[in-house]
């Protein structure tokens, strides 16, 4: 009953775009029209029936083509189901069967663009290019891999307006083409095109539906339109619940906002997709720093480490965690295990400002503070914000020459430091050289932590 059912639905699936495909043949999933969000959603299998059903087929026949279709389908169930090897070899079978066969030839290349291999993929586009020009599928995943593999991003929206011009109701190639657009700087052509593919296409793509409402977020941002990128990587989420692409885009789009609470809320959403990957273990970190939930915070940075103890910075905010908490000897020798691991400037300010300020008199210690600012200073030039905290570092330790200084290096780059920067640079002095109180022990270690963090 199952099987009857399943075939049902493909041939519901196949009249679905009956004018998209060529006369007599027969290629479920690979044609533009298949992907039509509605009937997939209501009544689509399970991808593992269909490779059940796909494989029943073919026992039942000695037809090369009809297997062949059958495999093709099979290959896009199989990827579907992230088994991209066994993708591969189903589609690598239709190829034997029929290698000149275009819908064959484009199924084989998408298999080989999910395990990397771009040229090869392309190479095959182009050979079903070269028996018909106008064949849309290879022209919107020959654009695909230029624009988002290759780079060849005028290349790619040639092929996509190709496309586009063979067939004006492809979902597909109007996503490709804002993107392409996004990359050229055309945002705002970039998102008529993708709210166009949203018109065709409202639920997304089988597989991958959040895609069009990060790719739209992107594309928001880019415009400065902060807000509208929330609320399209938000409906990327209802789309595709377990989607961890819009879920990092949405963490951040709330971080890059300062809205902690609900970059950290987008974190656990994070770990519930995938708790073992890295940029959720990542995001969670951060996001219970910046909320000041330290116990946490430490455990997230310590996993972190353990995925990739290579990094000294999930050490180095360990070690932030630890000021936070009051436990500034542990913090330092924190610091000093990151440095040793990963001698960044970013790093050894943070341990310079902790021995400038701190309230632990033992631990406090301005001279090693200064000391650790010395080995800064070697490492010329600096980056401006870096160099700001650096004189007022200086300045909290004393040095009030050396702080002036320092910012005075930096203004004789006055011709790469923007408007902003050159005004508060000459603040700077002003207060160095007035005695002027500069900043609290707090706001210094926010400063670095967001250098370390940037």
């Amino acid at each position: 009953m199952k099987t009857t059912k399943n075939i049902a639905v493909c041939l519901t699936l196949l009249l679905s775009t009956a004018t998209l495909s060529q006369e007599g043949e027969m290629d479920p999933l690979l044609d533009p029209g298949l992907f039509h969000a509605k009937i997939l959603a209501t009544l689509l299998p399970p991808m593992s029936e269909i490779v059940r059903d796909c494989d029943k087929a073919i026992a039942n026949t000695s037809d090369d083509r009809i297997i062949a279709m059958h495999l093709c389908l099979k290959s896009e169930a199989l990827s579907l189901q992230k088994q991209n090897n066994a993708s591969f070899t189903a589609s690598q079978s239709a190829m034997s069967l029929l290698p000149e066969h275009n819908r064959v030839r484009v199924a084989h290349a998408r298999s080989l663009a999910r395990l990397g291999e771009f040229h090869a993929a392309v190479e095959l586009c182009n050979k079903a290019l070269e028996t018909d020009s106008r064949y849309v599928p290879a022209l919107v995943l020959n654009a695909t891999i230029k624009s988002q593999e290759l780079g060849q991003i005028e290349s790619a929206l040639e092929d996509v307006n190709a496309a586009i011009s063979q067939d004006a109701l492809d979902s597909r190639a109007y996503m490709i083409r804002a993107l392409v657009k996004n990359r050229l700087g055309r945002s705002q052509e970039a998102l008529e095109d993708i709210d166009y593919h949203l018109s065709i296409c409202p639920t997304g793509m089988l597989g991958n539906e959040a895609a069009a409402y990060v790719q739209k977020g992107l594309i928001l941002q880019t415009l400065g339109r902060e807000s509208e990128a929330i609320r399209a990587f938000e409906t990327g989420l209802i789309v595709e619940p377990q989607s961890l692409v819009a879920a990092e885009q949405l963490w951040r789009a709330y971080n890059g906002r300062r809205q902690h609470f609900q970059a950290l809320l987008t974190a656990r959403r994070m770990r519930e997709i995938n708790r073992q990957h890295l940029y959720s273990i990542k995001a969670s970190a951060i996001s219970s720093f910046k909320t000041m939930r330290y116990v946490d915070s430490i455990s997230y940075f310590q996993e972190w480490s353990s995925v990739d103890p290579l990094d000294g910075l999930p050490i180095a905010m360990e070690a932030a965690c630890l000021v936070g908490k009051g436990q500034y000897a542990a913090a330092i020798a924190k610091y000093d295990e990151s440095l040793a691991l990963s001698p960044k400037i970013e790093t050894r300010l943070a341990k310079a400002v902790v021995l400038a300020t701190c309230e632990d008199a033992a631990v406090r210690n301005q001279q090693d503070a200064l000391n650790e600012i010395r080995i800064i200073l070697d490492q010329q030039p600096l980056e401006v914000r870096t160099a700001m905290l650096v004189s007022i570092v200086q300045y909290e330790c004393g040095d009030q020459l050396g702080a002036i200084d320092t910012v005075e290096d930096q203004l004789a780059t006055a011709d790469v430091l923007s408007e902003k920067d050159a005004a508060v640079l000459n603040h700077l002095i002003d207060v160095y050289q007035n005695n002027k109180r500069i900043a609290s022990r707090y706001e210094l270690g926010n400063a670095a932590n967001e250098l370390i963090l940037r």
